[in-house]
């Protein structure tokens, strides 16, 4: 199945606008065909295996290439909404990527031995060969009809593949459970079932992972962007201040030179100055285009009506140059870098709040990691102390929560550790303290090896061995607690301030507030 989300709303001028997401694709499985018995010989059974691995192998790849044509079948249709011109720029694109789709499905057909599957990787040819044909067809700006046409076959044989996998799934587990004795079909059934649950909790998991990783990646590109329009509004103010201090220094040359010769130089640079001035007024144009696109738009209202004023003043300056009213160019240049330097502040401001509101996330999830980590501490001295040799061995087959609580803690310490990263970078201009002070965290938990500690004392953990974990594990808490220590330290430095210490109390205690009402 697939299925994509869209927002919709009004613009400015009333007109109703609407945006597509990406294509997303759902997979449903019966469960007769994971939990199937074979009925195949021994023999028999492991020369099928292997025909049916590689035959497998070959059908993922196939779903995957389709996959990637028809999300590329599918972007491209977007893009055409805005661009009509995309579509025939890019159809033959798309329409090369399915033919190699159909060459190496074609080739994968001499291989599939079930009958079943053979049918099925049929259909996916006809129809791969019908989406080719139509995006072959488009020859016009206008033929999108044909573009959702070789969208629908594309679907049709993505969706054949993966009726032909699921075949496959029903076979390779039949022969799994059949290979051996009635009591080993059982406990590989119930593991089967407690990996699914596992996959399960991770979707689940990843899925709220993602949400967050996209929340937080858009509140990066907002950050981004403020940046840059902060960095481009200092350039405006200084060159305009330059030109300013430049003009009445012309000024006063002006009014002491006594012969034509030195008023003509001083003429000559006058125009030079105007036309550094009439550049400034054209990047200030490209400053405001900038503000008007995309999510800059609804950010940036208020200051797109000060950089407004601004830009008149610069006109004023360029005019008044141009006219040698250099008393008027003079102080309506003094305004423009007034009205630069207070927008350049109010983006200073912003982007402070912004690297605050990451700090405190950071904060957060560090002492969410550390906290963690201690209670493994706690779990796995309480397994050493319970532990008696004449226990019975833990499978290493199976996961236990100890060590899916560890590949967990690395996974997120992965994760902190690259947003501390990217947070560094982004900081390096706006916050040099708390760039150099995030730097030396992240630096400092990557040599001291935090993850490899975690990883090794996942794998220990695995196979029983105890006292080997608990010293990779304990390693790995003091790299935990030093990182916390850092990233406290990196809060410090841009929430020390009183109005900023202020903030963050109201948000902590209404983050609580909410949490008691919510218990």
């Amino acid at each position: 199945m697939t299925y994509f989300f869209w927002a919709e709303d009004l613009a400015a001028n009333g007109e109703s606008r609407r945006v597509n997401s990406d294509l997303r694709f759902a997979e449903v499985r019966h469960f007769e065909e994971i939990f199937r018995e074979g009925m195949a010989g021994e023999s028999a059974q492991q020369q099928q295996q292997q025909q049916e691995g590689q035959q497998g192998n070959q059908s993922e790849e196939l779903i995957k290439q389709q996959k990637e044509v028809l999300n590329a079948t599918w972007k491209l249709k977007r893009l055409v909404e805005n661009n009509p011109a995309q579509l025939l720029e890019d159809a033959p694109v798309v329409q090369a990527g399915q033919e190699s789709v159909i060459e190496s499905a074609a080739a994968a057909g001499a291989m599939v031995g079930d009958s079943e599957a053979g049918r099925h990787l049929q259909q996916a040819l006809e129809a791969m060969r019908s989406a080719a044909g139509e995006l072959e067809a488009i020859s016009a700006e206008d033929d999108v009809p044909r573009l959702d046409a070789a969208l629908g076959h594309e679907q049709a044989a993505y969706a054949a593949l993966l009726k032909m996998r699921a075949r496959e799934f029903e076979v390779q587990r039949a022969q799994q459970q059949s290979s051996s004795s009635s009591s080993s079909a059982s406990q590989r059934q119930q593991r089967q079932m407690q990996n699914m649950e596992l996959k399960q909790e991770e979707k689940r998991y990843e899925t709220q992972r993602f949400a967050q990783e996209q929340q937080q990646e858009a509140r990066r590109e907002a950050t981004r962007e403020d940046l840059q329009m902060l960095n481009r509004l200092k350039e405006l103010a200084r060159r305009q201040g330059s030109i300013t201090d430049k003009i009445k220094e012309l000024q006063a040359m002006l009014e002491e030179a006594q012969t034509e010769e030195e008023k003509e130089e001083i003429r000559r640079e006058l125009e030079r100055l105007e036309e550094e001035q009439r550049e400034l007024v054209e990047d200030l144009d490209e400053l405001n285009e900038r503000m008007e696109t995309g999510q800059n738009r609804d950010r940036t209202t208020e200051e797109r009506e000060n950089l407004d004023q601004a830009r008149e003043e610069a006109q004023k300056t360029a005019e008044s140059l141009e006219n040698e009213r250099l008393d008027q160019a003079a102080n309506a240049g003094t305004r423009a870098e007034q009205q630069f330097e207070e927008l350049a502040d109010e983006f200073r401001e912003r982007t402070s709040n912004q690297f605050a509101d990451e700090m405190r996330q950071a904060r957060r999830e560090v002492r969410e990691l550390a906290d963690k980590e201690e209670e493994i501490a706690g779990e796995l001295e309480r397994r050493r102390k319970e532990k008696n040799p004449g226990n019975e061995e833990k499978d290493p087959f199976t996961p236990d929560q100890l060590e899916k609580d560890l590949a967990a803690q690395q996974e997120e310490l992965g994760n902190l550790l690259e947003d501390l990263r990217q947070l560094s970078e982004q900081a390096e201009e706006a916050e040099p303290v708390l760039s150099r002070k995030l730097y030396d965290a992240v630096r400092e938990t990557e040599t001291e090896g935090v993850k490899d500690a975690l990883e090794n004392a996942r794998r220990f953990a695995r196979f029983d061995r105890l006292l080997e974990a608990a010293e990779f594990e304990r390693a790995a808490r003091l790299g935990i607690d030093e990182l916390k220590e850092g990233v406290e330290q990196a809060a410090e430095s841009i929430l020390g301030n009183e109005e900023a210490a202020l903030r963050m109390a109201r948000s902590e205690i209404e983050n609580l507030m909410r949490e008691v009402e919510e218990s």
